[in-house]
């Protein structure tokens, strides 16, 4: 099993370590998603919810700084 997964952000087609969570995966390629409470020193846990992102598909929103990216997101 590989351990990197494809995704798809705003058109772009990004490929992250499994794992990386979606705030990461999309700063990896240069898209920014507000952030406020997010600080690489702690534990991501999404409180602020300023990072929300939509999948396509879906109607939840996903706290990007928390959310693990998945295969084929």
């Amino acid at each position: 099993m590989t351990n990197q997964i494809k995704l798809i952000i705003d058109g772009t087609e990004i490929e992250v370590e499994r794992g990386t969570t979606i705030l990461e995966a999309a700063q990896s390629v240069g898209i920014q998603i507000p952030t406020l409470c997010h600080d690489r020193r702690l534990i991501p846990f999404g409180a602020c919810r300023l990072c929300v992102v939509q999948q396509k598909g879906k109607s939840e929103l996903l706290p990007s700084c928390f959310t693990p990216a998945k295969e084929g997101m």
